[in-house]
């Protein structure tokens, strides 16, 4: 008796968990779709303040249009990890998570994406993105 309490515990935990992360997830795809339709100036928009106060638009855009283009179309995209923390380096404590993904462009075989994301309102919005 005591291990099927346990068991549905953890399924529980495991259940509420995966929800968190099913959201982050959802948003941090929408987020990088818009990316990957070269929407740099609609990307910024949707970022979170954190980002926009440190990078104009234009500045952004011109930014990312010269990382990314080279890059070619994305030809897939899975999520590696989904890290939650409560502080970064250089921003206020609050809510973030740092989602990796292993990619594969046209013309990048082997890429990771890092797409930080902070829990502004109730939405998940990109505070930072780096390709290697």
């Amino acid at each position: 008796m005591k291990n099927l309490l346990a068991l549905i515990f953890l399924t529980l935990i495991s259940i509420s968990v995966w929800a968190d992360n099913t959201g982050v997830i959802n948003d941090a795809k929408n987020w990088l779709q818009v990316i990957d339709r070269e929407k740099y100036l609609e990307s910024w928009d949707n970022s979170g303040p954190l980002f926009q106060q440190y990078l104009t638009r234009d500045s952004w855009s011109e930014k990312l249009a010269s990382v990314r283009k080279p890059l070619g179309s994305l030809l897939l995209r899975e999520m590696q990890s989904v890290t939650e923390t409560n502080s970064l380096p250089g921003a206020p404590d609050g809510n973030y998570s740092v989602v990796v993904f292993d990619s594969q462009f046209e013309h990048m075989k082997k890429a990771s994406e890092t797409l930080t994301l902070q829990k502004v309102g109730g939405n998940w919005m990109a505070i930072g993105y780096y390709i290697r």
